[in-house]
């Protein structure tokens, strides 16, 4: 720590820092090894001395430091600035002098009378402003009115969260009645349009790979028997989820459509059992 405040004190030197057991120097040119050698007091050689490129870090400690030393410098010359004026103001309020009492409301009234107009003098200024540019330059006016109108005409057509008419492929195994009942009403829908027919698997994974269709059906071949035993059915709806927004409106249509079909199947299977239903004692279902 002595060798480092040694250094500092040094003529020449700009800055001073310990690195582990090494003390890196900042200084100038002007500077030799013999210098900093004969700054030692103790034995001879005990201090090695090799000029090395300053670094980034270097650099960074010794502008941090020249920093912080101005930062103290200012403080202090504010702080007696402030206690060399503190004794004006108090003389200036001393009980003895009768007219400061009665300045200082005449000191802040033009402040408060300036600051009346507010916020009416900043905005009509600016209102000034724009109305002068506008003057000379007339094609302002064209950004001002024109692009929010073509915008909006854009974004009115470009914007359409209506999906309709998702092409469509249905692979029907059964062929019956029933199913062709579920196949006319995928494609009665405004939802899904039905591109083409499909009799072969082939076929069908043909018209997913080339991008012609975005939603597959496949209907088994007992879908008709199992209706008719009053059973659950499943039918196979395949969407290509490259775009999620076409993908999530057919899976939500997909699935409605599966719960109307379902309610009304389930409604006139009900209405055709030919059972009485239950009743209390009194005759009341």
């Amino acid at each position: 720590a002595t060798l480092l405040s040694a250094f500092r004190d040094m003529q020449g030197v700009r800055d001073a820092t310990l690195f582990g057991q090494t003390i890196h120097i900042l200084a100038d040119q002007s500077l030799s090894e013999d210098d900093f050698v004969n700054q030692e007091s103790g034995e001879p050689g005990s201090v090695q001395v090799r000029p090395i490129t300053p670094s980034l870090e270097d650099v960074f400690v010794t502008l941090s430091r020249a920093e912080e030393l101005n930062h103290q410098d200012t403080s202090v010359s504010t702080t007696m600035t402030a206690s060399q004026k503190q004794p004006e103001k108090e003389v200036q309020a001393s009980p003895g002098d009768e007219s400061a009492p009665e300045q200082k409301p005449s000191a802040r009234r033009p402040a408060a009378e300036r600051h009346t107009p507010g916020i009416m003098a900043g905005f009509w200024a600016i209102l000034v402003k724009e109305f002068s540019h506008v003057r000379r330059e007339p094609s302002t006016l064209l950004f001002v009115f024109a692009v929010p109108v073509l915008q909006t005409l854009i974004f009115g057509f470009a914007i359409d969260t209506q999906i309709e008419k998702i092409p469509t492929v249905i692979f029907n195994l059964d062929g019956r009645a029933s199913s062709r009942e579920l196949q006319d009403a995928f494609a009665n829908t405004r939802t899904f349009q039905i591109i083409e027919p499909v009799y072969n698997h082939e076929d069908f994974r043909n018209a997913f790979e080339s991008g012609r269709a975005k939603v597959g059906v496949t209907i088994p071949p007992d879908y008709s028997d199992r209706l008719l035993k009053g059973e659950q059915v499943a039918v196979q709806v395949l969407i290509d989820g490259s775009d999620s927004q076409v993908a999530t409106t057919a899976l939500n249509a997909s699935n409605l459509l599966g719960f109307n079909l379902s309610t009304s199947m389930t409604k006139s299977f009900a209405e055709n059992l030919n059972v009485v239903p239950a009743r209390d004692a009194e005759g009341q279902p």
